[in-house]
């Protein structure tokens, strides 16, 4: 019935293992690894794998990106849906995988997204910008993410249908990080594909260091620029996305100009505050509007 799959980088993936080992057995489920050649964690994680009888391990001899590799599950899994997990994932309902067959039972979607949420308040100021993004930004409930199901649209906890994905593949240009869900989405959208939303979350168990998170902000804006100057999406592409909005808005007032001097006053000293943990969502925006805006005819 269900394929679970967990693309790898660098991180120790035993208690995910374990805990879905489990709840696998009870559905009929298997569980696949695909390992995108990491540097570190790899031979725990084989050994880990190899000791549970229903999860296969695969390594790559080169590391293929976000995109492609989620792609790939499609030669390995043999049920007629996927199930994709972030390898940082924390599953804490015993009924996990068991909701997931019952929504298949009852609905034979499409797409199901299940959710994210965040633990408490990181003690560590090194980690509150993440936090802080997340805890606003991510965490929705079933029913808010449901007004808007193509943009609420994350990778990190989805169930697909096999023939859904065989048609509407992750768009193996995007190679750098960020955004390849937003792609994604639109394009779920663009072929009437529904999303269902429910509150089946998993946790983020992984936060980023704020000057990490920054730099894949970044990152994830880069490639954003990309998708909207490089990949052929529809004018309605935008409608979904607020930083392309955003820059839309001061492109048609004419006021470009201004943003981008602003941004180069003060990008440097925002970042290193930001870097703090202490920066407001507002304060992140500005930045990450000024990022897009300073660096879109750069790319």
């Amino acid at each position: 019935m269900i394929s679970v799959c967990i693309p790898v980088y660098n991180f120790d993936v035993e208690v995910l293992l374990k805990v879905l080992s489990k709840q696998a057995k009870e559905i009929g489920a298997e569980i696949i690894v695909i390992d995108d050649h990491s540097t570190v964690f790899e031979e725990k994680n084989r050994e880990v794998a190899e000791s549970l009888d229903n999860v296969r391990y695969i390594r790559l001899d080169e590391n293929i990106g976000r995109s492609k590799i989620r792609n790939l599950f499609l030669k390995y899994a043999k049920f007629d849906y996927l199930l994709f997990l972030d390898c940082d994932s924390i599953v804490s309902s015993p009924q996990f995988l068991k909701k997931y067959a019952e929504i298949i039972e009852k609905e034979h979607p499409e797409v199901v997204c299940g959710g994210r949420i965040y633990g408490d308040k990181p003690k560590s100021r090194k980690k509150m910008l993440r936090w802080k993004y997340g805890t606003s930004r991510e965490t929705k409930p079933a029913h808010i993410r449901e007004l808007t199901p193509n943009a609420s649209f994350m990778t990190n906890n989805f169930l697909i249908r096999r023939d859904v994905l065989e048609k509407i593949k992750f768009n193996e240009d995007l190679t750098k990080y960020g955004h390849e869900d937003t792609l994604f989405g639109f394009d779920l959208k663009r072929y009437g594909i529904k999303i269902y939303h429910i509150g089946n979350p998993v946790a983020n168990g992984e936060l980023e260091d704020n000057e990490d998170f920054v730099a894949k902000t970044e990152q994830a804006i880069e490639n954003l620029i990309y998708i909207v100057k490089y990949i052929e999406v529809s004018h309605s592409f935008a409608e979904d996305i607020p930083l392309i909005v955003e820059y839309n808005i001061l492109k048609e007032k004419r006021k470009l100009w201004w943003y981008k001097f602003l941004f180069f006053l003060f990008r440097y000293p925002v970042k290193a505050f930001l870097k703090t943990g202490y920066a407001s969502m507002k304060l992140f925006d500005f930045y990450r509007l000024g990022y897009f805006v300073w660096n879109y005819d750069k790319i």
